[in-house]
């Protein structure tokens, strides 16, 4: 094949993958299962998509991609020790391979207006969502005949609600930042944030909207912000409170849970998630520092005494995900993890503000999440964040220039820089992958 052939089917192959991660970011709200085929497939076609010198030396300068393939390669020392049988382990690397997904996404998606297509595509589903959800609730409960509750559609309450938090976030950055269509945008908000507080029973979905709000405010308006968005709070929270039946339900059971567990009744919502997290608790401090091992969080359970495990059972995962992590891969899984929360932070200010903020939501309810959900483990959950994480950063490597000269010697200071430089070339700001 001559080289202009070649470089073609490589150019026609790149835009296949754009397609493909914008039908992901479509699908993902919608279908698990189609998520992780066309997450998978746009992964794929990335390997043949560009120049493979050229790739690998971006991937490798992109301090996100980096950070994402050395949380991967953990896992893959951690299999070498691992108390867990064979299956276990094969599950635990697939479910950790969505990190080595989106690092080899990161340095092929070059085209910023498609990637501004699958952050809208996101968007265009969770509003289908969030018609049928009303739909449902209010004229057809029996609605596609799930086994999900009264609002929820294509996935249950907790991962609904906290899509609908994320997308309604989203949305609210863009009306802050005078996007041309915030007309729309003020339409939708408010029906969003009625279904996230008002009609939806996800309680995960409350913390992280209240966590977004006063990040938002924060953001925009500083420590003013800060104030707004504890009074704004305040005064959402008591109205649906006061106003919605399941609101007030979920958060009045949080309450139940916790007295019925001091008193030794364990098994709740609430019961079953702290019993799991000191269950966790209790394994990470007999193995600190490098853990059991990678798919070795149900064969370490199982050697807990009958007496803790009973109101549980023997879990696959806690209800915490940084002490999954711990219990699998001790402090070191946990300090690249916070690693890794610490880089998408640091590196997304390099962004324009739009796509910062957006990142920056993703990281906070990522983190919020992770606190009682077993969000490191759960496939929607890490399609969202591996997706975003490889849309968003793939920004930052379209504006570094490589040559094999460079590629040896560039520190990652001196990437810095040239990323710095390159994005202000000629006065011009960063575009980001959101409009």
């Amino acid at each position: 094949m001559s080289l202009p052939t070649a470089r073609l089917w490589q150019a026609k192959i790149q835009q296949l993958t754009h397609w493909t991660v914008i039908v992901a970011a479509f699908i993902l709200p919608l279908s698990t299962t189609l998520t992780d085929l066309f997450f998978s497939l746009a992964a794929l076609f990335s390997l043949f998509g560009d120049n493979l010198r050229n790739r690998w030396e971006r991937l490798l300068h992109h301090p996100i991609a980096v950070t994402l393939v050395g949380f991967f390669l953990l896992y893959v020392i951690g299999a070498t020790y691992t108390i867990a049988p064979l299956p276990e382990v094969l599950h635990r690397l697939k479910k950790m391979a969505y990190f080595l997904l989106a690092a080899l996404l990161i340095p092929v998606l070059s085209d910023k207006k498609k990637c501004r297509y699958a952050i809208h595509a996101f968007l265009i589903a969770s509003v289908i969502v969030l018609l049928l959800s009303y739909l449902k609730y209010f004229f057809m409960p029996d609605l596609f005949h799930t086994r999900f509750n009264e609002t929820s559609i294509f996935k249950d309450h907790i991962i609904q609600n906290f899509l609908m938090a994320f997308a309604t976030f989203i949305l609210i950055g863009r009306w802050l930042h005078r996007d041309p269509y915030r007309w729309i945008y003020a339409v939708l908000i408010p029906l969003m944030i009625y279904d996230v507080l008002f009609i939806s029973t996800g309680r995960t979905g409350y913390f992280i909207f209240g966590a977004l709000l006063l990040y938002t405010l924060t953001h925009f308006f500083g420590w003013k912000g800060l104030s707004m968005g504890l009074v704004s709070g305040v005064v959402l929270f008591g109205l649906a409170y006061a106003v919605s039946p399941s609101f007030k339900a979920r958060t009045q059971e949080i309450v139940t849970n916790v007295a019925q567990y001091q008193a030794g009744h364990r098994y709740s919502s609430v019961g079953v998630r702290i019993q799991s997290i000191q269950n966790a608790a209790s394994l990470f401090q007999k193995h600190p520092w490098l853990g059991y091992g990678t798919g070795s969080f149900s064969t370490a359970y199982a050697t807990l005494k009958p007496r803790d495990t009973q109101a549980t059972g023997i879990m696959q995962v806690s209800y915490n995900s940084y002490l999954d992590v711990g219990v699998e891969l001790g402090s070191v899984g946990i300090s690249l993890l916070l690693l890794l929360f610490f880089m998408q932070w640091r590196y997304s200010a390099q962004l324009a503000s739009d796509g910062c903020f957006v990142l920056r939501a993703l990281l906070i309810s990522i983190m919020v999440g992770c606190l009682a959900n077993p969000w490191l483990s759960d496939t929607t959950e890490l399609h969202l964040y591996t997706l975003f994480l490889a849309i968003g950063f793939s920004a930052l490597s379209s504006y570094v220039p490589f040559s094999s000269s460079e590629s040896g010697s560039a520190s990652s200071k001196e990437w810095d820089r040239r990323s710095h430089l390159s994005s202000n070339r000629a006065g011009n700001p960063v575009r980001n992958v959101i409009p």
